[in-house]
């Protein structure tokens, strides 16, 4: 996704790796089960100075 001066702030990640796609579901704390099992997800990964925005600090 193109921005001003090339900043990336989003950044998509096909993941296809059963193993990594279950570690990636154990470290949400809410409603990452869901994804287990599946064939591939997309991770969306976002650029914040704020680490408390996220689910996973």
């Amino acid at each position: 996704m193109p921005t001003s001066f090339g900043y990336k702030g989003v950044e998509f990640v096909v993941v296809r790796n059963k193993d990594i796609i279950y570690k990636i579901g154990e470290c949400k704390t809410f409603g990452g089960s869901q994804i287990n099992g599946a064939d591939s997800v997309i991770v969306v990964m976002v650029k914040t100075a704020d680490k408390r925005q996220s689910d996973f600090g």
